[in-house]
Order: C-alpha cells, then structure tokens, then sequence
C-alpha cells in the first residue's frame, strides 16, 4: 500500500486553510488566493479583524529648552558639545571636579549656581568673547 499525497498528514495552517475553504467553489477558492497574494499581511489581518499590533513606539525624552537655545546660541563656535560645555562653564565661573560630556550636563551644574537667563547671558558674552578673541579683523583703537 502506498501513500499518496492526499493522504498525507497536513500540517496545522494547511488543515486551518482546508476547514476555511470547506463548502467554496472552485471560483471563490481561487478569488480567495488571487486575494490573498495581492495584499499584505497588515492588510489581510485587518480584514480577519484582528489588528496587526505595532511594536510601541519609543518615548521620546523632552529636550530642555534651555540647552536647545544654548545650542542655537553656541553654534558658530566650531567645536565638539562636551568643549563648548567647558568653555561655557569655565566662562560663568562653575567650579567642578568633573567635565561636563555635553551642554545638557553643563547645563545641570550650572542650574545650581546661576538662573537660566543668566546662563543664556553668559552663553552670549561667551560667543562674544571668542569672536574678538578669533576674529580675523584688525581692531584699531
């Protein structure tokens, strides 16, 4: 006796897809694949009724103000974060042990010393202190 391949074991999608099709036409069933090879999975879950979970998405963390106008202020200066940081704490007088990794954590210190329209002055005299100090133009007095 020998098997053929009717007679074989289904696997479990194949046996679902036999029981769904049960009692459709020749017509439907080929509508049916003619449907389902044109959409995406999305779409066809949707259709089932069951949502295609998204993964949720990340929580994106607020940025202070503060250091985005320090950002903005500080960006003629051509250097790294972390050295503008140490600029503009060496510039307000901030003593600390530790350098700052970036103007977020500068900020952080400098909050426990100074207000934050102070630290945008002192972030403005900075930038003006650089561009007399670098500036290519001759100052005549």
């Amino acid at each position: 006796m020998t098997k053929t391949a009717a007679s074989k074991p289904l696997s479990k999608p194949l046996a679902a897809l036999k029981r769904s099709t049960k009692g459709l036409s020749d017509r439907e069933v080929a509508a049916l694949f003619k449907l389902i090879r044109t959409k995406t999975n999305a779409e066809l879950q949707v259709v089932l009724g069951r949502s295609a979970k998204k993964p949720p998405a990340k929580a994106k963390t607020q940025r202070d103000s503060l250091v985005q106008a320090l950002t903005v202020i500080l960006q003629p200066i051509l250097a790294r974060a972390a050295e503008k940081a140490d600029l503009l704490m060496d510039h307000l007088g901030a003593d600390v042990t530790r350098a700052p990794k970036g103007l977020s954590d500068a900020v952080r210190v400098l909050r426990r010393t100074h207000t934050d329209e102070a630290i945008l002055e002192g972030a403005k005299s900075l930038l003006a202190k650089v561009a007399r100090r670098h500036s290519m133009r001759e100052v005549v007095t």
